[in-house]
Parts: structure tokens; C-alpha cells; sequence
């Protein structure tokens, strides 16, 4: 808890100000991997289920081919229907990266490329994606 409240702050997790974090990190890796496996035994259980429910949601939709034309998506969704999750696949080959937004009534996916290895703008080739609504 001390080491979250801390992160956050510029040079927070140093030695002095968290002793007990630094001893921790200075510990044998066999030591620590234990430690650290140990604190997430609990947890384990808990994402088993969310995993099985997120494999439930992902299959329970129908993927389709759409073109997104000059790097721009939009699809309008059906009235009364509720969806959950949006899947989307792209062709990493591509090197392009989804915006997406939307809200109950309809989608908008963005694509996007790296230019200068760090900035991300807006593509404007066309592309084949695989859109999946799930509900």
C-alpha cells in the first residue's frame, strides 16, 4: 500500500522513503518469484472466472469483414440491442493502431499509424477489418 501511494510521486519509491520495499527488491530472485507467486495465489480463482466469462462474451458474437475506408469505421448499432464488447482484428503486418469510440447508438474506429517512432496520426488507407458485437 505504502509503495502505491508513493509510485505516483517523483523519486517516492527511493530507498530512504520506503526502506522496506528496497530490502524486498535486493533479495534473492528465487526469493522474490516466491514471494510474489505466494501474494497472488488468492487471486488466482478470481481470474480463472473472469477469464471463462470473458471467453463466454468474446464467442458469443459474430465476426464480420468491413472495409474501413480511408482509415475510417463507423456502424450504426441496432435499436434495443445492448452490446457489451467490441472485438476488433487487424493485420499487425498493417502497423496500424484502432481509436475507437461509441455509445449506444452506433461505432466510430479511427485508424492510426506511428510516424517518427512516437507519434501516433490518423491513416488514411483503406483496410480489412474483422468487427465482432458482443452481447
Amino acid at each position: 500500500m505504502s509503495l502505491r501511494s508513493r509510485a505516483a510521486i517523483p523519486g517516492g519509491t527511493c530507498e530512504f522513503d520506503l526502506p522496506a520495499y528496497h530490502a524486498w527488491r535486493h533479495r534473492d530472485v528465487d526469493q522474490r518469484r516466491a514471494d510474489l507467486q505466494r501474494w497472488i495465489e488468492g487471486l488466482l480463482p478470481l481470474a480463472e472466472s473472469v477469464g471463462m466469462l470473458l471467453k463466454l462474451l468474446r464467442d458469443s458474437g459474430v465476426p464480420q469483414k468491413v472495409l474501413c475506408a480511408g482509415g475510417h469505421f463507423q456502424q450504426n448499432l441496432p435499436q434495443g440491442r445492448t452490446f457489451q464488447l467490441m472485438r476488433l482484428r487487424i493485420d499487425p503486418q498493417l502497423g496500424l493502431f484502432p481509436e475507437i469510440s461509441g455509445n449506444r447508438l452506433v461505432v466510430s474506429v479511427r485508424l492510426m499509424t506511428i510516424i517518427d517512432g512516437q507519434r501516433m496520426q490518423s491513416s488514411q488507407e483503406d483496410a480489412q477489418l474483422e468487427v465482432t458485437l458482443c452481447s
